[in-house]
């Protein structure tokens, strides 16, 4: 679902459909666990509203399927459904936040000499994802 994040971009891979995000969207790993446990503890839709510098796009997760609505670079609105588990989803975030979670921790962080944020920020999303994990 996550590339490896480099230089503040990653991208992102929902079945068929992929885009590139920017970190100035946010801290997209939380943004992204968080909505997907959403949907997952109660069946109800959650989003998230991500940025790829020039357009953007909203990704709406449900139980079977993901909706991409993207305003791309000419203004214009297009909608994408690609149908896929909740479960699946979350599996797929969870294996890729876990492959690359050094870069996730210094996800938006400017470099700094202390590296106490970026430990912090590694246990955080280690748990996160243990917790995520167990509801399934």
């Amino acid at each position: 679902m996550l590339q490896t994040p480099k230089y503040g971009w990653t991208n992102i891979t929902i079945g068929d459909w992929t885009d590139r995000c920017s970190d100035i969207s946010g801290d997209v790993p939380y943004l992204l666990l968080e909505a997907v446990d959403y949907t997952n503890r109660t069946h109800r839709p959650s989003s998230v509203s991500l940025d790829a510098e020039g357009w953007e796009y909203v990704i709406v997760f449900h139980n079977y399927e993901a909706h991409i609505i993207t305003n791309d670079i000419n203004g214009e609105w297009q909608y994408h459904t690609v149908e896929i588990p909740i479960t699946r989803l979350i599996r797929d975030l969870l294996a890729d936040i876990r492959k690359d979670l050094n870069a996730w921790s210094e996800w938006g962080i400017e470099k700094c000499e202390d590296d106490m944020e970026i430990e912090e920020r590694q246990k955080d999303l280690r748990v996160w994802c243990d917790v995520i994990e167990r509801r399934l």
